[in-house]
């Protein structure tokens, strides 16, 4: 009767385990319904969407030149040219080993990115969730919060994340330094053209609204003045 007992008692733990593996597949498995809902099929609407992004990438350089350049991506146009365009500048491999598949939405304030994670059935769809905005006050400074991060619908931890954008955004000359916000989500604070004294442009503006990025910047040219000419 003990042994009987004790194999039971196996046996219940065994199937435990099985849920719990059952669960947390499914979880990782699990596909955020943003990240189907940006697939775009192919066709002349994907293309003009992904033209019209190509098109507001050119008018940057303009627009950092400019006395009040502004630069406006739609979540469409971003999806439009990661699925029609993004292969032909070398695609997945200007992107992390095992990652693919980029795709984003944008709404109340955030951006959602969602990617692949690995492939066939090992992979799983990782999305993260940010906001950004520009520090008041400052010229060349932007926020970028980290709202959340997810394998399927499983919570990550932050660390190795925070790690690869600290490390890609000061190999562009970028200083960034964290911290904790009131709800405890990481926050960036990044001062572009940190080894300059006189920065070349200055953010008027940054956005997330209506499904749309939107950024303003103007040439400090036209903020504080050219350098006076020392005459000979």
């Amino acid at each position: 009767m003990r042994r009987k007992r004790f194999w039971m008692s196996v046996a219940l733990v065994i199937g435990f385990v099985l849920l719990v593996l059952i669960g947390l597949v499914a979880m990782i498995k699990s596909e955020p319904n943003f990240y189907a809902q940006a697939l775009m099929p192919a066709g002349e609407g994907r293309k003009q969407h992904s033209d019209s992004a190509k098109s507001q990438y050119q008018n940057i350089y303009s627009a950092l030149s400019d006395q009040n350049g502004e630069v406006v991506f739609s979540a469409n146009e971003i999806n439009g040219f990661l699925q029609e365009e993004f292969h032909r500048v070398g695609g997945d491999e200007n992107l992390p080993e095992g990652v693919s598949d980029l795709r984003v939405k944008i709404e109340d304030g955030k951006m959602r990115l969602g990617f692949r994670l690995g492939k066939g059935i090992r992979s799983t769809i990782v999305a993260l969730e940010l906001r950004l905005w520009k520090v008041p006050g400052e010229i060349n400074m932007l926020a970028m919060e980290v709202v959340s991060l997810q394998a399927g619908s499983l919570p990550l931890s932050t660390g190795t994340l925070l790690e690869y954008i600290s490390e890609t955004v000061r190999r562009e000359n970028v200083e960034i330094t964290w911290f904790r916000s009131e709800k405890g989500n990481p926050v960036a604070i990044m001062r572009f053209q940190a080894d300059q004294t006189r920065p070349t442009f200055q953010f008027d503006a940054v956005e997330l609204k209506d499904g749309k990025l939107m950024i303003k910047v103007r040439s400090m040219e036209f903020v504080i003045g050219p350098q006076p000419r020392v005459q000979k």
